[in-house]
């Protein structure tokens, strides 16, 4: 780390970490053909030791629609006496083409940040950001930037978000654009409430209220944009809109604040995208390009012989010179027990350790053999990302490792033991390097970045995963790259549970994006690994994931179902199971045949799905064979199962502890434009009279402070809803007095208030909608529970029927908390599944569990 030698009242030294990411373009279509376009080109920096990274890209072309002759992101951090840290994030895109409706000979994105040694709040700057030859329909667009939007580093070390001068600059832009006549109603709704937001934070700096800072604060570099002569086309501030086109906005800024894990303060974020187009027409979807990102900080470590501190709340001004230390986001040390017990059992505290992937060749060529070795460590090094949590205890434990590179994963397995490390590492031998396939221009490249993917499991239970990007090489005297983008891992690991006594799902199937692919692994206790499957490369559904549920599923809400509805209904199932796995399919008849057999020991009752795909509910395949005399059922249906986002979980946990269960419910009685939901509130009568449940008012303020300050290991909702699959941040539950985002539930005074109970949450949230009172589509607020440490989350994937709900939430706390004896989650999840065909209802088969399917509840 870099650390600079200042002195302190606290003798605390400084180090900085810097933080950029920049891509190419990105975005997805649904007509005139569905498309998805992953990130191009994206570049990441999140190190101490700063560096510099550089990716480049020849003539893409996304099915001819949209596509760029060539491009680069670069990314780098240095210190210098002079200039201290600086951080610089670069986007640029030659020849770009959109429709041929936008195009642009030259679009550069470049922001870079300077911290110096005093004070805590950097200077930004745009320069060097411009568009060269843009143009629309033929027609050159006149531009004028205002790269100081921003304006000079705020005067007291304030944050930009403190700063009265940034925030009247912004509001008064904002107010020339949503005062202007011809904006259609939406969007003058859009930028009615971004002013409402900038006045709600200019009061709260002037009140001093150190409350949460959610939404990013948006405003652009662009000063003014010059008329088209298309008729039609209109140009209001930054905005650009084209008749039977859509939206193009240009040069969009967004200052926000990042919420980081370890319930350390957030750090301040600048993000620039130039251009982001919204269509409608002659194409429909969403596109952005030459985006960049900095987060970079300045942060405190400690001295040598002292603790380290936590760092205050976001909106404190900060000295260098001193630094008190408010109340700590986190307890110390000491109040950690070593253990903890647990229903009877005891589960050791784990925590991170970071994985090493080395190569016997920097840069190998295509089709020749390469030895891979893979060991785990307490600090990272190298190039590798990615992490693992293991138990903090001093027995030597067998990682079990799963090697995935090119066409032929293999398996093997490391030693771990505290406070040694590794103590043998997983070796693999001539691992044939893949060959480099044609490109669009049915050519060989000189070199492509393939990624060396690993997952280490524990005792049969997934326990992290690592990735290494290497350069495969055409031939041996081909020219390699002067640097290799590393890719960033999804931080789930600093919160993974592992417990060494916690028995494993009889089939574990992990789904992991890798190279804009979902690769297939698969492990079961039962099976050697010799008789495992290998691991397969799958797309997911013919659908946009985010897509798929809404399309094939909302269809059905009406009940009861009739006959054609119900084969429809298997029609869509058995669409799911096509699109699983073949080393899937083959590893569950496997396993479903020998558990068949009398005197078996091996059972197929539980199946734990970790993946990184958060939408296709692959609970509600149709399973069935043709060599099978088992006719077609639904996999829910006839096994405990469970899902487990690997991009957000924190403690997936066997056991949980239940003393106090809180509600969240209303039935909205006389609340002004709100429909009833009487049906609320029997869930909130039901709950308070069989479990003494606490009720917390459905008002923004109440739930606030409750999940700030409460403490429950069960935290029921039911409300309405308003979801949404394509930006799941947006989805909202609606109180008697506001809306709320999952962005509330992210914030680090949750992670310290109810996210310390690492409850259990039952999301019945209710969305109007249809022929009547329906449960919408969950999106977004299962991974916000997760993330700050929950763990399980019961959501429904689509809308129900609101009475039957009731009735489902009911049954799930009878057979979970009451029978005896009680059902595991999975065993009642599943149980309600099965009434579905009875009930001829959808609901019964909407609901999905995110987390262990054999955990239990213990009062």
């Amino acid at each position: 780390m870099t650390e600079i030698p200042i002195q302190t009242t606290r003798n605390i030294s400084l180090g900085y970490t810097y933080c950029a990411d920049a891509e190419l373009l990105r975005g997805h279509l649904l007509r005139p053909v569905e498309l998805t376009i992953e990130s191009q080109a994206r570049v990441s920096l999140s190190d101490e030791r700063g560096g510099h990274l550089v990716r480049r890209m020849e003539q893409y072309s996304a099915d001819g629609l949209i596509s760029f002759q060539s491009g680069y992101t670069s990314v780098s951090g240095s210190y210098s006496e002079q200039h201290a840290w600086v951080t610089l994030s670069t986007s640029v895109l030659e020849d770009l083409n959109i429709f041929d409706v936008i195009t642009a000979e030259r679009v550069v994105a470049q922001m870079f940040t300077e911290h110096q040694h005093k004070g805590w709040v950097p200077k930004m700057t745009f320069l060097g950001t411009r568009f060269e030859n843009l143009r629309v329909g033929g027609y050159a667009v006149q531009i004028e930037l205002d790269l100081g939007i921003c304006g000079d580093k705020p005067e007291g070390d304030r944050s930009y978000l403190e700063d009265h001068s940034f925030l009247d600059r912004v509001r008064h832009q904002i107010m020339t654009i949503a005062k202007d006549r011809d904006l259609p109603r939406d969007v003058r709704e859009m930028y009615d409430s971004k002013i409402k937001d900038i006045d709600d934070l200019r009061k709260r700096v002037i009140e001093h209220d150190e409350g949460d800072v959610h939404e990013p604060l948006e405003c652009s570099l662009i000063k003014s944009i010059g008329p088209i002569p298309i008729p039609g086309v209109r140009t209001i501030g930054n905005l650009i809109i084209i008749p039977d086109f859509g939206f193009v906005s240009l040069a969009d800024v967004e200052v926000g604040l990042k919420i980081r894990e370890h319930g350390r303060r957030p750090k301040l974020q600048f993000i620039l995208k130039m251009l982001k187009i919204t269509m409608g027409s002659i194409g429909h979807g969403g596109i952005t390009a030459a985006g960049v990102c900095l987060s970079s900080e300045k942060t405190l470590g400690p001295a040598r012989g002292t603790a380290e501190l936590a760092p205050q709340s976001p909106l404190v001004q900060y000295d260098s010179t001193e630094y008190t230390s408010a109340t700590p986001l986190e307890p110390a040390p000491a109040e950690k027990p070593n253990k903890q017990p647990s229903g009877g059992t005891t589960k050791e505290v784990s925590s991170i350790v970071y994985p090493n992937i080395t190569v016997s060749s920097e840069h190998p060529v295509q089709n020749t053999p390469i030895d891979v070795t893979v060991s785990l460590d307490f600090e990272k090094r190298g190039p590798t990302v990615g992490s693992a949590q293991l138990p903090e205890d001093e027995e030597e434990h067998v990682i079990e490792v799963h090697l995935l590179f090119g066409t032929d994963p293999q398996w093997g397995s490391l030693t771990f033991q505290r406070p040694r490390g590794t103590t043998k590492a997983a070796k693999f031998e001539k691992i044939l390097v893949p060959v480099i396939g044609r490109d669009e221009r049915n050519e060989v490249p000189e070199s492509v970045l393939s990624d060396i993917t690993v997952n280490f499991y524990l005792n049969n239970r997934w326990c992290g995963e690592a990735l290494l990007t290497i350069e495969i090489l055409a031939r041996k005297n081909s020219q390699p790259l002067a640097a290799i983008a590393q890719r960033e891992v999804m931080p789930w690991r600093k919160y993974l549970c592992v417990s060494t006594d916690a028995a494993p799902p009889d089939l574990l199937v992990r789904i992991q994006l890798s190279g804009g692919q979902f690769k297939w692994s698969i492990l079961s206790p039962h099976m050697s690994f010799s008789d495992l499957p290998a691991a397969d490369v799958e797309s997911p559904v013919a659908d946009l994931p985010f897509r798929f549920v809404k399309t094939n599923f909302e269809v059905f809400t009406g009940e009861p179902l009739t006959d054609e509805q119900l084969e429809d209904l298997d029609s869509k199932c058995d669409r799911i199971y096509d699109a699983s796995a073949t080393a899937f399919k083959k590893a569950y008849w496997r396993l479903f045949r020998a558990s068949r057999v009398p005197g078996s020991k091996v059972k197929l009752e539980s199946i734990q799905f970790v993946s990184d795909e958060p939408y296709i509910p692959w609970e509600l395949m149709r399973v069935w064979d043709q060599d099978s005399p088992e006719p077609p059922e639904i996999l829910g249906v006839r096994h405990a199962v469970g899902r487990w986002m690997a991009s957000e979980s924190c403690e997936l946990r066997q056991e949980l502890q239940i003393k106090k269960i809180a509600v969240c419910a209303t039935s909205y009685k006389d609340i002004p434009d709100i429909q009833p939901l009487p049906w609320a509130e029997e869930e909130r009568k039901y709950l308070q009279d069989h479990f003494s449940a606490f009720n917390v008012k459905m008002l923004r303020a109440e739930v606030k402070a409750f999940l700030e300050t409460g403490i429950a290991e069960v935290l029921h909702f039911s409300c309405h809803g308003d979801m949404s699959a394509q930006q799941p941040e947006d989805s909202s539950l609606e109180l008697e007095d506001k809306k709320i985002k999952p962005g509330l539930v992210g914030r680090p005074e949750t992670r310290l208030g109810i996210g310390k109970s690492k409850p259990l949450v039952f999301l019945n949230a209710c969305q109007v909608g249809g022929a009547g009172k329906v449960l919408g589509l969950v999106f977004g607020w299962p991974q916000a529970f997760l993330n700050i440490g929950s763990t399980a989350c019961i959501a429904p994937l689509w809308s129900v029927i609101d009475e039957n709900a009731r009735n489902i939430a009911e049954d799930f706390y009878q057979m979970t908390l009451i029978d005896s004896p009680p059902k595991s989650l999975g065993q009642a999840l599943q149980s309600i599944r099965q009434q579905w065909r009875a009930k001829r209802s959808l609901t019964y088969l909407g609901y999905v569990l995110y987390g262990d399917p054999t955990a239990r509840i213990t009062r």
